[in-house]
């Protein structure tokens, strides 16, 4: 007997259809028939998951109702990096897409210092987006002394390029210098100290020995 393909057939119900399958499709149309899927879990306004053959569960911890849907614990993953959420908006809009956020702690270090002898306390940052914010508490015991440019490397994104000096102030300090501002240069990893309000370069004798300082700044990245 020729076989042909049959597609877009609607079968009403007690209708009897003879036709030739092979051997796999009756087998699958047996399990059908013999073993309809069963919902099992809560039902009311739940997602529904496939958990094992020919068996549906209702999601009790995610739900939704016509309007909102709702994640009642865990968390949502996505299945490939660089993905994220279009936040206000009712379409794919490009600034609107929240898709990198990160936290943890960065690696500071004195760059050019001669002594040995400082202590960094809880570098951490976070990044929403393009901008960084770095905090950190420096500690310098005794050292010789040194007249180099006082600056910390390690900032854990690059500075966005072509952006200029940002500036920012420190809000806690005990130092030579009354007042002192930091900088973060275009392109580098590199915060810079100066004085304030006279702008003049920061060196490590003006911090000075058995000193301290904590600070806070955010800065932009193309990371």
């Amino acid at each position: 007997m020729a076989t042909s393909k049959i597609t877009n057939l609607s079968i009403l119900d007690d209708t009897i259809v003879n036709a030739d399958i092979n051997s796999s499709a009756a087998i699958a149309l047996s399990k059908l028939a013999s073993t309809p899927a069963t919902l099992t879990g809560s039902t009311n306004n739940t997602v529904t998951t496939v958990t094992a053959a020919n068996a549906i569960s209702g999601e009790a911890n995610l739900t939704f109702d016509g309007t909102d849907l709702t994640l009642g614990t865990g968390n949502i993953v996505f299945g490939t990096a660089s993905k994220g959420v279009y936040l206000g908006v009712t379409s794919a809009t490009a600034s609107n897409l929240l898709d990198d956020y990160e936290e943890g702690i960065w690696s500071p270090a004195l760059s050019n210092f001669g002594g040995s002898s400082e202590s960094f306390i809880d570098p951490r940052y976070t990044k929403v987006g393009r901008l960084v914010t770095v905090s950190m508490q420096l500690q310098i015991g005794s050292f010789p002394s040194d007249a180099s440019t006082f600056a910390i490397s390690g900032l854990p994104f690059t500075v966005k390029s072509g952006s200029g000096t940002t500036y920012g102030t420190v809000p806690f300090r005990q130092t030579n210098i009354t007042t002192m501002g930091l900088t973060f240069g275009g392109n580098n990893t590199v915060i810079e100290m100066y004085e304030v309000p006279t702008g003049g370069q920061f060196n490590y004798n003006d911090f000075g020995q058995s000193k301290q300082m904590a600070f806070v700044a955010t800065y932009e990245t193309d990371s």
